[in-house]
């Protein structure tokens, strides 16, 4: 049911009038209560009336709250006990810097809001560095919808620490290290693993290893040519995200190394010498690890791979909202989903790679999901608290599935012209758990 917040001039700071509706049958009447919204609590006296609407919540108009509660949203009550929780607050954390939330910017987040009938409560945008840790507020834009054919309305305010940050962006580790502190499991998205803990996470599990390229940390030529001697190539990647043009293919003939990098160039040494100097340059700049490489299973002299879109649902449960197949430039090096020339639907991608009829086609489309949340549910149990994952896997010339990489944050932004209604689905669907894990199931 939903409740709206009255202001009341009429009654004292300290008191509360609720709806004797609210209390379930046997219930004790307490009269000083709790008031729990978002992470601010403030003790007041309560009274249950019976002649009040079910969707009344009286507050004192003098009551001073250290930040701005809008009085024309929808709300929900949880009474537990002598806690009252009024909500859910969530925040959106979009941007980086406040600066860069301008309207414009602001509406290319519309879309996220298209459930907020069902969700309701106070969903805020903001950016990192607009959260005031001192008095636990934080400046943002709530979304009042469309109202009398008018355009959409952003209101700028101060609100309360919420019960849920929902991360839609990587932060700091300066920025994040604080939000944790504060915000504990009620982050959702917290920092995903980098490619190296990936691997250290995954790999003592039996039944993932066998879908596990084997990897090791890059440390010189030797551990190289090791891989190299074993897979006959292998991918040399950057061990943190965000460096990905650092990233080789490796092929040896005799004492001859070629290295293909992300712009498909080729780095030839005719000696290990020249190699080793090389790697050494590189290793100098950062930590690498090396990889096999796996033969990917190709379709028109195109590199194929797949992008499992893997979100928690209101039950808390790990859901797939849709598997895409990205097929690469011709000729370009393997696990660039950057260079993406198209994408198609997963379905249509097995037809056409393994000539599957519909029965296969179902039954790869389901080893693929099992495999998926399997995967969601270790890096749950080592690392964090995640509304959604992109789980990015290859296919070889068997149809093993393979792991590459994971990551939590993803845009969807190539269904929005593809399947307006699925992209509506995805990028609502994450405010579903964080009213989930608010209290407001």
């Amino acid at each position: 049911m939903s409740q709206y917040i009255k202001r009341m001039s009429t009654i004292n700071e300290k008191l509360m009038l609720l709806p004797e509706a609210l209390l379930k049958v046997g219930e004790a009447r307490h009269r000083r209560m709790i008031v729990n919204i978002g992470k601010w609590r403030h003790e007041v006296n309560v009274e249950f009336q019976n002649d009040l609407p079910d969707y009344f919540i009286g507050m004192a108009s003098s009551l001073k709250l250290p930040f701005e509660l809008p009085d024309q949203l929808q709300y929900e009550m949880k009474i537990h006990g002598r806690n009252i929780h009024i909500g859910p607050v969530i925040g959106f954390l979009a941007f980086k810097e406040k600066q860069d939330m301008n309207i414009e910017a602001l509406n290319q987040y519309l879309s996220y809001f298209t459930s907020y009938d069902h969700i309701k409560g106070l969903i805020y945008i903001c950016a990192a560095d607009s959260i005031n840790y001192s008095n636990q507020t934080i400046e943002g834009f709530y979304y009042q919808g469309e109202g009398n054919g008018e355009d959409v309305v952003w209101k700028f305010g101060t609100f309360p620490f919420p019960d849920c940050l929902y991360l839609h962006i990587d932060v700091n580790k300066t920025d994040y290290d604080k939000m944790v502190s504060i915000f504990g499991d009620s982050i959702v998205n917290t920092n995903l693993c980098n490619k190296w803990e990936l691997w250290e996470w995954l790999h003592d599990d039996k039944q993932l290893l066998e879908h596990l390229p084997f990897t090791v940390l890059l440390e010189d030529i030797q551990n190289l040519d090791e891989m190299l001697a074993e897979f006959g190539s292998a991918y040399i990647k950057p061990v943190e995200a965000g460096k990905g043009q650092n990233f080789f293919k490796v092929e040896k003939t005799g004492e001859k190394y070629r290295f293909i990098d992300y712009f498909s160039m080729e780095n030839n040494f005719d000696s290990r010498d020249e190699a080793k100097k090389f790697l050494n340059a590189l290793l100098s700049n950062g930590v690498y690890l090396v990889q096999q490489a796996v033969p990917v299973k190709r379709y028109d002299q195109r590199w194929v791979d797949f992008i499992v879109m893997m979100q928690k649902n209101a039950r808390m449960d790990w859901k797939c909202s849709y598997i895409a197949a990205q097929l690469s430039e011709i000729e370009s090096t393997p696990s660039f989903s950057s260079k993406t020339a198209f994408t198609l639907n997963g379905r249509d991608a097995f037809r056409k790679l393994f000539q599957m009829d519909e029965r296969e086609v179902f039954l790869k489309e389901q080893e693929i999901i099992e495999f998926c949340i399997y995967i969601c549910k270790n890096l749950e149990k080592s690392g964090g608290n995640y509304a959604e994952m992109g789980i990015q896997i290859i296919l070889d010339e068997s149809q093993k599935l393979w792991l590459v990489t994971i990551s939590p944050l993803k845009d969807h932004i190539a269904l929005l012209n593809s399947d307006k209604q699925l992209y509506l689905k995805v990028v609502t669907a994450p405010f579903d758990y964080a009213k989930s894990i608010s209290d407001f199931k």
